[in-house]
């Protein structure tokens, strides 16, 4: 019994190590035929995201990827094929906090996954999105200071629009004599209104948060190459 066992394990043990040396002796003459192509910096890929990625849940370090959803070639070699993989992790998470202060972010591309499954370094950034800045990195570009401005500039419409709304109606009448009483009758009743107004979401302001950054699952992204890089084609 102990023997018919030992000889069955020696020849399981012999195929697996028949199976694993045809697999490496393809591999090999995978990456002997694999020629190299240099993709260029500046070369846009359209790729998607395959998870959502948001400042509410996610911390610092948490990964996340993309696949490219166009072939990317050099003359008539697919450098990049459709489907490809870029992996990545999220750097200087920063949630949304009070004062209105708004969420931040950054995107680090760390590789890309070529066909034969070789993990390659790749120097890649964004190049749209509503919450990109200057610096490449993502935000919602709020904080205290944006929310007083609009809070200012929404006062002030209160007073225009009330004005405005006075002096087309006393228009209206009489040969247009009453605009010249509601206007700034109107503009006088208005400005204390606006005022709280402003006061009063200046308050708000302070206490509430600012947005978060929030990018759906299969949202369609742009990014560039910073960096050239060269990759096999076959």
């Amino acid at each position: 019994m102990k023997k018919t066992l030992i000889i069955s394990l020696l020849g399981a043990l012999m195929i697996f190590t028949q199976v694993t040396a045809q697999a490496a002796i393809k591999d090999s003459k995978i990456n002997a035929n694999a020629a190299i192509k240099k993709l260029e910096a500046g070369t846009i890929l359209k790729v998607r995201l395959q998870e959502p990625i948001g400042t509410a849940y996610l911390k610092t370090g948490a990964p996340f990827t993309v696949t490219v959803m166009e072939d990317i070639k050099e003359g008539k070699k697919i450098v990049v094929p459709q489907g490809t993989l870029i992996r990545g992790s999220l750097s200087d998470v920063s949630p949304a906090k009070r004062f209105s202060k708004g969420a931040a972010l950054g995107m680090y591309f760390d590789h890309i996954v070529s066909p034969s499954g070789k993990q390659i370094p790749i120097d890649i950034a964004l190049c749209n999105n509503k919450y990109l800045t200057y610096d490449g990195k993502l935000s919602t570009k709020t904080n205290y200071g944006t929310a007083i401005r609009q809070n200012a500039q929404t006062a002030k419409n209160i007073i225009t629009k009330s004005t405005t709304w006075s002096w087309e109606k006393g228009d209206d009448l009489f040969n247009g004599f009453p605009k010249y009483i509601f206007a700034p009758v109107t503009a006088i009743f208005a400005t204390p209104v606006a005022g709280l107004y402003f006061v009063g979401d200046a308050v708000v302001d302070m206490i509430k948060k600012g947005d978060e950054i929030a990018i759906n699952q299969g949202e369609i992204l742009y990014v560039y190459l910073v960096n050239s890089v060269d990759l096999p084609v076959y």
